[in-house]
């Protein structure tokens, strides 16, 4: 027996009185009104000829089934007395066996032919805390599991591991400083040597301002009087390991003449060219760009892979970071660091330019520095080692132009 927009008096006296007398619920036209309490469950089937779907609603532990209906069709509910009566009989039951029909285990469908299928990977298993060397890295592994990365102190000694936990040696630069790590790869503080360039580290490992290295004195005279620049050359290419003379070296260096024409005198930028015989007492100088193409042109022809590198505007910081990594510098500065001064020559340069050569300019290799004491070491072509104010030296080296050049 079924009723349609009311509920059956069969049904009204059997509900408990907190139930509503009248439907709470009326569905018309695909809407649906909520009944008190209501919980939706949705569930999907599929048959072998088509596709059915039932709605179900629970209250109480009582379902209420609806057919599918057409669209815009009224759907109402059918409720029948052997439902109701099982219902209220198992009313405490039903939510659990809901719930447990809910839970129904779907068995995993094999993987068709030729899926790939994920592996879920194991956890790795922690090392045990200490030293290690696996695939060509020597780590150290902490208690927690992990490598050690950065700087570490192991057993009162310092050590620095990169990004992957290798250990590392030599020179170790990061945002705090440099650090110079052994052979065994433990932090050293006071001086060492490293490639030919004695550096000093203080006591929390950082290196100081300071460095020096043995340059080979190479003297001008008497082959080339007026050949500062290519001389100090051949001494950094000789500290490099290079067996050549700066007279060999003198054949590679770009020289253009004066020429004195209707009472005036053109010349080459020397920026472009060496103004003159550096072998005679008539030359002048260069500036860094053909020492740089001299230089050059011999390590290629000895199919070296250093080359020769203009580093002009170099401040006294970045200087001293030249020379802590094993670069000497050519600087060009005056002789005996006197004044910066101009001849009263005149030559007219390919652009028309009126140009005032220097005098006294002379080139030496810069080869060491110490902040604190104030001091720099001047390997020069014509007085030999020497050491000079620091002060002095930047000021008269600022004032010929901050001219440099390194070998690297």
């Amino acid at each position: 027996m079924s009723s349609r927009s009311t509920i059956p008096a069969w049904l009204a006296d059997k509900l408990p009185s907190k139930w509503p007398r009248k439907p709470a619920f009326h569905l018309s036209g695909g809407a649906v009104a909520r009944w008190r309490k209501p919980v939706l469950m949705a569930g999907s089937c599929l048959g072998a000829l088509g596709l059915g779907i039932g709605l179900f609603f629970v209250t109480d532990g009582i379902p209420v089934s609806f057919p599918a209906f057409a669209a815009g069709g009224e759907l109402t509910a059918e409720v029948s007395q052997e439902t109701f009566s099982s219902s209220v009989e198992e009313e405490s039951s039903a939510p659990a066996e809901v719930e447990k029909e809910a839970a129904v285990e779907v068995e995993k469908e094999a993987p068709a032919e030729g899926e790939t299928v994920s592996a879920v990977s194991e956890p790795a298993p922690l090392h045990t805390p200490g030293w290690s060397k696996e695939e060509g890295l020597t780590r150290y592994w902490l208690e927690d599991g992990t490598f050690a990365r950065g700087y570490t102190e192991i057993d009162g000694e310092g050590y620095y591991f990169d990004e992957n936990g290798d250990m590392q040696t030599g020179l170790v630069s990061d945002a705090d400083g440099i650090r110079y790590f052994d052979a065994k790869g433990q932090m050293v503080v006071g001086d060492v040597t490293v490639n030919g360039v004695q550096l000093s580290f203080g006591e929390d490992g950082f290196i100081l301002s300071k460095a020096q290295m043995e340059v080979p004195v190479i003297l001008q005279n008497d082959e080339l009087p007026n050949g500062c620049e290519i001389t100090s050359l051949t001494e950094v290419l000789q500290y490099n390991g290079f067996s050549v003379s700066h007279t060999e070296m003198a054949e590679y260096l770009p020289c253009e003449p004066i020429v004195y024409q209707n009472g005036e005198y053109y010349t080459a930028y020397p920026e472009d060219a060496y103004i003159g015989d550096p072998s005679t007492d008539s030359g002048w100088y260069c500036f860094e760009g053909p020492i740089v193409e001299a230089a050059n042109a011999y390590l290629r022809e000895v199919e070296s892979p250093l080359r020769a590198h203009k580093v002009s505007g170099a401040d006294e910081e970045e200087l001293l970071s030249y020379l802590q990594q094993g670069n000497p510098v050519i600087v060009w500065v005056t002789q005996q660091l006197a004044d910066v001064r101009r001849t009263g020559y005149t030559w007219i340069l390919p652009d028309g330019e009126v140009y005032h050569p220097y005098g006294g300019l002379h080139c030496v290799a810069l080869s060491g520095m110490d902040v604190e004491a104030g001091t720099v070491t001047l390997t020069d072509p014509i007085y030999g080692e020497w050491e000079a104010k620091l002060d002095r030296f930047i000021e008269i080296y600022e004032g010929m132009g901050s001219r440099a050049v390194v070998v690297r």
